[in-house]
């Protein structure tokens, strides 16, 4: 779907949300620094959506994720709440 130039995208539990920032393979700097937007994206994303389900436990849970040290298993348990998949964008 398309929202102006924004591409959006479902979550699992139906809400529509703005799709994450592309990574730009220019250069090694934009890759390096859009990744980090997309991880920013994903922190939130998941903690909107634990807000959104209610999920206090979750919630607790990803807004402590350090994002300069976020780990494969933390995207990958974002990835599902999310989307019920652990890899969204491969």
């Amino acid at each position: 779907m398309e929202r102006g130039k924004m591409s959006i995208i479902k979550t699992i539990s139906g809400r529509i949300i703005l799709a994450p920032p592309p990574i730009r393979s220019e250069s090694n700097m934009k890759a390096i620094n859009d990744a980090k937007k997309v991880k920013k994206w994903l922190i939130n994303e998941a903690i909107k959506e634990a807000e959104f389900k209610e999920d206090e436990w979750s919630l607790s849970l990803f807004k402590n994720i350090d994002i300069k040290r976020i780990t494969r298993a933390e995207s990958n348990i974002m990835n599902h709440y999310l989307f019920g998949r652990e890899e969204y964008y491969k």
